[in-house]
């Protein structure tokens, strides 16, 4: 049964950050580096990944004070934003959604450079934005 798991990874940690170059300084201490830097123009923010083996954080922050990265610090300050698994088929993992009655914030799949993803809304996922991507 675990074959047929959908699920087949996590892919990163999504932290918001007030202070990304504060937050990359302590990372860095610890091992990880950046890998990429992605400006994201629908929320009006910057994605960094860093990485330490095979562990991957994103460190969201935000361009400007008008997109979705700022008022999320604005409400709940930096912290964790969301948690994105990785897997083997979106169209699958969208149908299990809708078949449970989970709310999707995208119903239309977004792409970045690690592939296609959509996410669960945290009203679904006892209050924590969930990512699900399909990687290229």
């Amino acid at each position: 049964m675990a074959n047929d798991a959908l699920v087949t990874g996590s892919a990163h940690v999504g932290i918001a950050v007030a202070d990304v170059a504060s937050m990359f300084a302590v990372l860095h201490a610890f091992g990880f580096d950046l890998r990429t830097r992605e400006q994201l123009p629908a929320q009006s923010a910057w994605s960094n990944i860093v990485a330490a083996g095979d562990q991957r954080l994103e460190l969201l922050e935000a361009q400007g004070s008008s997109g979705a990265i700022s008022r999320y610090l604005e409400r709940r300050g930096p912290g964790l934003h969301h948690l994105c698994l990785t897997v083997r088929d979106l169209r699958a993992a969208i149908d299990v959604a809708d078949r449970n009655n989970l709310r999707l914030v995208n119903r239309r799949p977004s792409q970045d450079s690690d592939g296609f993803r959509v996410f669960l809304h945290p009203a679904s996922m006892q209050g924590v934005l969930v990512g699900l991507v399909q990687p290229n």
